[in-house]
């Protein structure tokens, strides 16, 4: 009877620290921390559109002439 006395108190250990990671603030703050980083990306990504597209096309260009020389 010692073994599943064992393995409740593990489980019970477990459950008990996944409601308290849960509850604390930290996770709170990386969520926003990850939304804030999200919202930067995507305005960098506004701000030089023009850029990387003509970035993206010149390099479908040399990607096609390469196919074509094969």
């Amino acid at each position: 009877m010692a073994l599943p006395a064992r393995i409740q108190l593990w489980f019970g250990n477990g459950l008990e620290k996944c409601v308290k990671m849960m509850e604390e603030e930290r996770g709170e703050v990386n969520m926003v921390a990850i939304v804030l980083i999200i919202l930067v990306v995507i305005a960098l990504i506004a701000i030089f559109r023009d850029n990387l597209t003509q970035l993206l096309g010149s390099l479908f260009e040399k990607i096609e002439q390469e196919a074509l020389n094969i």
